[in-house]
């Protein structure tokens, strides 16, 4: 006997995305299905968490490393990484929790576990279960499909999935990609006294701001870690203790290959959209290789269905698929909301020192034939940065001739943090101003924010009728 469900929105897919969707929509008291085939929280907990975790462990290293020149000694520091992979696991399961199917039926969500797939344009089949409700909304997610390389399936690799299943004793773990996991991944490896490469075709830190992220680059050098753009590789071949990588140069066959020895390999790069089995055609759903397609509205070619995250074209990350999925469930909800396609999602590395950026770089600007200035400030300005000897990195805010903030980024200690008002300054369309009347902890880094904004008015930039305002009132004394 078949099962029929109708309610006001099903959601399918239980990462960033979908949860965000189902206890939006939930919460503004709409009937919520949410399908889920395997664990909740997708990625982002499998993957993502393990790696921030493994980056805490290295981190909490490099600092005693760092000590004594703060005037604090410490015994010699050592690593057990088998300790070090149950703190990561313990992190991956209490992240687990947030998402435990008994916490979102308590929040109004109904839950259905099973493999979906659509029978025709407004119906979902799970299992028994049939689902027809009035909207659907796509959180399927991605999932990195293994590299075309010859050879790579004779080795074990690492993925953030398991960055410290090792085996035997790591000697040398090289790294494949450009991304920020990547390069986190490598530092991570490097300050736990694993010598540690990354291996890229393309720019490493590609999409960041390019002084920024040559910062980052630096700072892995000097750390030991070796990076190599401009390479990709043609071949693994295992060997006892470990591997051997041949290396060659994308469009130069003449090009000489070298050879690179490994005892692991960590498999960074690559998102393949989970598309596959959801009877997608059946639905009259337009999807390619980069995903589901999607207007401006992330309305797909069948209108009672929408789509969010990894699973349509786009950078892949929680912070854009979560706001995705708020914009198209107020969208839903009647709420008047900003177009999708403008919305400014955080991008970040978490590498130290870290990246964060939102909204237009000041390229993006003058590429869209804006006319805007960009104003820096660097951390050194602040007192804190003194107080804790971490004097570099900086705050860039790109600002039209109006005073409306279109983008920031910034790279240092601190740097996550420094971003967020201005994640609110792009979204909200704020003008400068507003930030330089901010008021922020100090000393903290934060400071710097009511710092850069007010660079804006110089006395360059002042407007002619507030030098009539100043003679005004020198004539009052």
């Amino acid at each position: 006997m078949v099962d029929t469900l109708t309610p006001d929105i099903c959601v399918v897919g239980g990462g960033p995305a979908g949860i965000a969707a189902a206890l939006g929509a939930a919460g503004e008291g709409a009937s919520v299905v949410l399908v889920e085939k395997s664990e909740f929280g997708g990625v982002y907990h499998a993957e993502a968490v393990r790696a921030r975790a493994l980056a805490a462990a290295a981190g909490i290293r490099e600092t005693l490393r760092q000590a004594p020149a703060m005037g604090v000694s410490a015994a010699p520091v050592e690593v057990d990484l088998a300790r070090v992979r149950d703190a990561v696991d313990e992190a991956a399961i209490g992240a687990a929790a947030v998402v435990r199917p008994e916490r979102l039926k308590a929040l109004g969500v109904d839950i259905v576990h099973g493999a979906a797939a659509f029978t025709d344009r407004r119906t979902l089949q799970v299992g028994a279960t049939a689902i027809r409700p009035a909207r659907f909304v796509l959180a399927v997610g991605a999932t990195r499909p293994p590299p075309g390389i010859a050879g790579i399936g004779e080795i074990d690799v690492l993925t953030a999935q398991n960055p410290v299943d090792l085996g035997h004793k790591p000697t040398h773990v090289v790294v494949l990609g450009a991304g920020s996991t990547a390069l986190e991944m490598a530092q991570s490896y490097q300050r736990l006294g694993i010598d540690a490469s990354v291996i890229a075709t393309g720019q490493m830190l590609g999409g960041f701001d390019r002084e920024q992220a040559d910062i980052v680059a630096e700072r892995l050098r000097a750390e030991g870690v070796r990076l190599r753009a401009g390479y990709v590789v043609e071949s693994v071949q295992k060997r006892r203790g470990g591997m051997r990588l041949t290396l060659g140069e994308p469009g130069r066959k003449d090009a000489p290959q070298t050879t690179v020895d490994a005892s692991h390999l960590f498999i960074a790069g690559g998102r393949h959209p989970n598309v596959e089995g959801l009877g997608l055609r059946e639905a009259g759903i337009e999807h390619g290789p980069d995903g589901v397609a999607v207007d401006a509205r992330l309305r797909t070619t069948n209108p009672r269905v929408f789509a969010v995250g990894d699973c349509i074209a786009g950078t892949a990350t929680a912070a854009r698929a979560t706001a995705q999925a708020q914009a198209v469930v107020a969208r839903l909800m009647g709420r008047t909301v900003p177009r999708p396609d403008s919305i400014s999602a955080v991008r970040t590395a978490h590498t130290d020192p870290a990246i964060a950026t939102v909204g237009l770089s000041e390229d993006d600007a003058h590429a869209r034939g804006e006319k805007v200035r960009a104003l820096r400030t660097a951390f050194a300005e602040t007192l804190q940065a003194g107080i804790e000897r971490r004097p570099h990195g900086y705050l860039k805010v790109v600002v039209s001739e109006s005073g409306r903030v279109l983008g920031a980024s910034a790279v240092g200690h601190g740097a996550l943090e420094v971003l967020t008002p201005w994640s609110l300054a792009v979204s909200r369309r704020l003008d400068v101003d507003a930030m330089a009347r901010l008021s922020v902890p100090t000393p903290s880094t934060s400071e710097v924010t009511p710092l850069a904004a007010a660079m804006r008015r110089g006395p360059d930039r002042a407007p002619g009728w507030r030098f009539g305002m100043r003679r005004f009132f020198r004539t009052l004394s």
